[in-house]
């Protein structure tokens, strides 16, 4: 775990107030003390989740998806637009091994209801899952459209 020291963690006044007021005072410090803290240890709200996870393309009306299980470690991309593109799809992870691995797949047979699974191998309990989802045109087409998520195997 690494822990950022240049973060500043909340103090409580010197001089206690009374009542109502010493209450709040009390109150906010705290929960500046509680963000300080989650921040120090790498938890960014918005930004890793714990579970299943779905992202969709950044297209209006979106075209495809990205589907992450936690629980046994899936990964699935799915074309949900029939709009003629090809929904590309990656996840970065640490294998329970600690090696780092990466796991890519497309949907290219168009937007028929199914969807095609990431080759992922076991992950590493309660490490980071980079998951990003985009369109191409074709396959040797650059990407566009793309949205990434971190959650938490």
């Amino acid at each position: 775990m690494q822990i950022n020291e240049n973060v500043t963690v909340g103090t409580l006044p010197a001089k206690p107030r009374r009542g109502a007021a010493r209450k709040r005072t009390l109150a906010s410090s705290l929960a500046t003390l509680a963000l300080a803290s989650a921040a120090a240890l790498g938890i960014s709200p918005g930004v890793a989740y714990a579970g299943d996870a779905t992202i969709y393309t950044g297209d209006s009306g979106p075209g495809g998806k990205l589907i992450f299980q936690a629980n046994g470690d899936n990964a699935w991309v799915c074309d949900i637009k029939a709009d003629s593109n090809i929904v590309y799809g990656w996840a970065s992870y640490t294998a329970a091994n600690g090696k780092k691995e990466y796991a890519l797949m497309h949907d290219a047979d168009g937007a028929n209801g199914n969807c095609a699974q990431l080759p992922t191998s076991d992950m590493k309990e309660g490490s980071n899952v980079l998951l990003e989802v985009c369109l191409r045109a074709n396959l040797d087409s650059p990407t566009k459209y793309c949205n990434t998520r971190t959650a938490t195997a």
